[in-house]
């Protein structure tokens, strides 16, 4: 993996550097010298081939001959790095480990590249930004807690995935850092109704052995909440999302529990909170919402509702300031 990791990351940098040959805007020789490592670290044959390029050759020769690199390339490498890896650390969502990696990575390519050459110096004075923005990186660090049917572990990771229940605890523990939930295909029955915590993203339809989030296929692999005619399935706090599941036999009737609230049999939303790429089949509430209950804005995306009921208003959805697109009701 880290093999493959590297190589990957060379030919993107190799690419990257070419760019910059007939451009301004990206520089060439750091690009070409984080190629190198990466490549002495994963290939050697791919290693000696950028070596002893025509084209590459001259600028890691200057390098290795130690003449100096401009303080606007050091810049502009710098900032391009941590571009690439904040887009990948947005769209991709890597778990926990390959996160560190990248990150370390970056830390080390960005000192490197700030004490190369005569301008050491004057590159020492950005070492305190270059600190505070790794700091700011960390800070907004994403922790991804993933969840199985049988999880008895702390949610690290598939192998230690957390149960369902548990996972809202270690998500609310997480107070301040943006957290997703990853939980595995298969059918939950939950004791309770499950509060997903306020900002929390948590996502279904994961075969169990993904590594990014963009590889699961909630359309093939169906994860199922069942509410057993007994409570509302799922609560979403302030502005928690809700993504790839399906959400069956959700029951908001006081007779069954008196302490329920007899609103939104499958979701009940709160204030800015999300339902995408859902089923909510044969849920009940004994007044609002039989399907989904929003108590505020919120939006509701590409999602069946089906077989739902209420006692008054909304057999499928109610919400007088929801967003709802891409919805099918039936």
């Amino acid at each position: 993996m880290k093999k493959t990791l590297f190589i990957n990351l060379g030919v993107v940098c190799v690419a990257l550097a070419t760019i910059g040959i007939v451009t301004p805007v990206l520089p060439t020789t750091p690009f070409l010298l984080l190629a190198t490592y990466l490549f002495a670290k994963s290939s050697p044959k791919m290693h000696e081939r950028l070596l002893k390029n025509k084209v590459f050759g001259k600028y890691l020769e200057n390098y290795f001959e130690n003449k100096p690199i401009p303080i606007k390339q050091k810049i502009y490498a710098i900032l391009f790095l941590w571009l690439g890896l904040g887009a990948t650390f947005y769209f991709a969502t890597p778990q926990n480990w390959v996160f560190a990696l990248l990150i370390f990575i970056g830390i080390a390519v960005t000192l490197h590249i700030a004490t190369l050459g005569k301008y050491n110096r004057m590159m020492k004075r950005l070492y305190l930004p270059i600190i505070l923005m790794f700091a700011m990186f960390f800070a907004s660090a994403q922790s991804v807690i993933f969840v199985k049917t049988d999880g008895t572990g702390d949610g690290s990771s598939w192998d230690h995935a957390s149960s369902l229940e548990h996972a809202m605890d270690i998500a609310r523990s997480l107070s301040g850092v943006e957290t997703e939930i990853w939980v595995q295909h298969g059918i939950y029955f939950p004791t309770a109704t499950i509060r997903v915590p306020a900002g929390v993203w948590m996502y279904g339809g994961f075969a169990g052995d993904e590594e990014f989030l963009h590889q699961r296929r909630f359309s093939e692999y169906r994860t199922i909440i069942d509410g057993q005619k007994t409570f509302t399935v799922i609560r979403l706090e302030s502005g928690a999302v809700l993504d790839g599941f399906a959400l069956i036999n959700g029951h908001a009737h006081r007779e069954i529990l008196p302490d329920t609230l007899p609103y939104g049999g499958g979701v009940w939303m709160e204030a800015h909170a999300r339902v995408e790429n859902c089923y909510v089949l044969d849920n009940s509430a004994s007044k609002w919402g039989g399907g989904i209950f929003a108590e505020g804005d919120g939006l509701v995306y590409n999602t069946l509702l089906s077989g739902n009921t209420a006692g008054e208003e909304g057999l499928a959805i109610y919400g007088t300031t929801l967003d709802v697109r891409n919805v099918t009701v039936s």
